[in-house]
């Protein structure tokens, strides 16, 4: 019979992370870090799966997102702050190490958990983002553009936030939401994660905040915006 996904929160001092969790207790750690516009639901295919194959799989809810801490200052949002959440959710587990998997926006993280603190990690895999030595920010990252595509002059970070940078975040936060929670309702399964429904529908955020977490990891929010609200 299939593990079941079931529901979770860990709060300490600084933060509350809500998390999905399947698998045996005593099994290996598997941490699913989501990416913008997710939540830890869209680990649920993957859950089972790994579960089934021995170990016990974790997909928070990154901070800003979902059931988790929502914050409204941009600077709470550095992938530091990210980092300390996953290894606070690592140590309410009681275990020293996990195997740690991004996707999108997570990657930065995970990336950042292997280099500050590789005695946490059995080992780490990520998608979408590549391995960045000296750190994702934007000195490291904005040379890497091509201005083939995306002209300096038009788009001066980039494929990155040029929502933000042209000052047209407010409008597209609104739509965000709506589209996001939208999305986020019909996929979640039946019968399964009805807090992470909840999320949606009584009114916590998914989507501002996220969008401050996700420009907070690589750059300034240049026009401003308190999107966490």
């Amino acid at each position: 019979m299939p593990f079941p996904i079931t529901e979770h929160v860990v709060k300490t001092k600084r933060h509350t992370t809500a998390y999905l969790s399947c698998g045996a207790s005593d099994a290996p750690i598997l941490s699913f870090l989501h990416g913008w516009p997710e939540l830890s639901i869209s680990w649920r295919h993957q859950l089972p799966v790994f579960a089934e194959l021995g170990f016990r799989c974790v997909a928070p809810d990154m901070r800003g997102y979902g059931r988790s801490s929502v914050y409204g200052q941009h600077a709470d949002y550095a992938v530091e702050n990210s980092v300390r959440d996953m290894i606070e959710l690592l140590d309410s587990f009681g275990r020293e190490k996990a195997v740690w998997v991004g996707h999108d926006w997570g990657s930065p993280v995970v990336w950042d958990i292997a280099s500050h603190h590789p005695d946490r990690c059995h080992g780490v895999a990520n998608l979408c983002v590549p391995y960045l030595p000296k750190g994702f920010a934007p000195e490291n990252f904005l040379p890497l553009v091509d201005r083939t595509l995306y002209p300096e002059s038009k788009f001066p970070a980039g494929q990155w936030l040029p929502a933000i940078l042209s000052g047209e975040l407010p409008g597209r936060v609104c739509r965000l939401r709506g589209q996001h929670a939208q999305h986020d309702e019909g996929a979640i399964p039946q019968g399964q994660c009805g807090g992470a429904r909840s999320a949606v529908s009584h009114g916590h955020d998914t989507s501002g905040g996220g969008l401050v977490w996700w420009g907070g990891q690589g750059a300034r929010c240049a026009a401003g915006c308190r999107c966490a609200d």
